[in-house]
């Protein structure tokens, strides 16, 4: 009781009770839902907040004070989700935080001072989520992380100073989709040898690569493979024509891209805005249910929407396309909450599990990494 009364007290300091808090003891101990986020008088946190056994999520997201959290955070046995997203101080988690045996979300976006993770995250047995994009001072990921065995959405995207990826990755057997665009610093060589047997989304956008490795062809349930901005990507390898589940390819902005494999026949939408059109559509025409191009002003790019199948499912969903606007395909079933302010890909997360609806729209309405990023790019 003491412990709850030490947490309404802090909530007193923050001018939180009554508001995001309850003052109802009783109520207090069976909180389920704990939502301070953006609150302008949080400095901290309470270490008698580990008192709130019932609690499932956690979202402190914009709390831009907080430096550190309190160890007894890990006594929180039901937690489910956690979410820091934009605490801009936050340069460490927990020691113990891999105590957290029923997290399945955890929420790092925009944490700009986090520099490291404590191998104790490699615990997180149930952790199906993880969102470090934007995370600037972030340098490594524990060399464990392999053992995260449930985990299908990793987001590395604008880690600008990661440099390499611990071997183990290739050990997350379960992971569906891996972002690591604008990691310009990421050594790339694990990805000759890259083995996710489950891995429907890859996305390398804004990468200095001249041409990608054979193992890109033998992610046998690739679907969606996001290129976009790799100026000097040159080729493709022919051994993406063994990707029969792929569909969606965005190759927007690869200026110096000079043909296509051939084989590549399952696309429903292929992106080539800014693609020189001299070395595009060699053998497409005979293949394609519907080709529809387009040239710049400056007559040296072509924008090319692709449908591959009458009922046109966008990855696992079944969405059917009505129209085609601006040589985008617009999708009925968009949500206008595009990814809401912590970047994460799912406009919902009904048990934090993303839909690859929401994540394949998002996607392909419009330019993607433009749209979803215009006021967040930081380069």
């Amino acid at each position: 009781m003491d412990d709850l009364k030490s947490i309404l007290q802090w909530a007193e300091n923050a001018n939180l009770a009554g508001d995001k808090i309850s003052r109802d003891l009783e109520e207090l101990a069976q909180l389920k839902e704990l939502d301070i986020s953006f609150a302008a008088d949080v400095m901290d946190l309470p270490e008698s907040i580990g008192a709130l056994k019932n609690l499932e999520l956690l979202d402190i997201s914009g709390c831009k004070y907080i430096e550190k959290l309190p160890e007894s955070i890990c006594e929180l046995s039901n937690l489910k989700e956690l979410d820091l997203s934009s605490c801009d101080k936050l340069t460490t988690l927990p020691e113990n935080i891999g105590k957290l045996s029923n997290l399945t979300t955890l929420n790092l976006n925009e944490c700009e001072s986090l520099n490291s993770l404590p191998e104790s995250i490699c615990e997180l047995n149930n952790l199906k989520h993880l969102d470090l994009s934007f995370c600037e001072s972030l340098t490594t990921l524990p060399e464990n992380i392999g053992k995260l065995e449930k985990l299908k959405h990793l987001d590395l995207s604008f880690c600008d100073k990661l440099t390499t990826l611990p071997e183990s990755i290739s050990k997350l057997t379960s992971l569906k989709r891996l972002d690591l665009t604008h990691c310009q610093n990421l050594n790339l060589d694990f990805l000759k040898s890259i083995s996710l047997p489950h891995l429907e989304v890859l996305r390398l956008g804004r990468l200095n690569i001249t041409q990608l490795p054979d193992a890109i062809g033998w992610l046998n349930q690739l679907r969606t493979l996001d290129l976009n901005r790799c100026h000097q990507l040159t080729t493709l390898p022919r051994t993406m024509s063994h990707l029969s589940h792929l569909e969606n390819l965005n190759l927007s902005g690869c200026q110096s891209m000079q043909e296509l494999p051939e084989g590549i026949w399952q696309l429903k939408r292929l992106k080539m805005s800014g693609v020189p059109s001299r070395f595009l559509l060699k053998s497409w025409s005979k293949r394609l249910a519907v080709l529809i191009s387009s040239f710049s002003p400056n007559k040296d790019a072509a924008d090319v929407g692709l449908i591959g199948s009458a009922d046109n499912d966008l990855a696992d969903n079944d969405l059917a396309d009505n129209d085609l606007a601006d040589n985008d395909l617009a999708d009925n079933n968009l949500a206008d909450n595009n990814l809401a302010d912590n970047n994460l890909a799912d406009n919902e997360l009904a048990d934090k599990e993303s839909t690859d609806e929401e994540w394949d729209d998002n996607y392909w309405n419009g330019d993607w990494s433009d749209s979803e990023w215009a006021n967040k790019d930081k380069t």
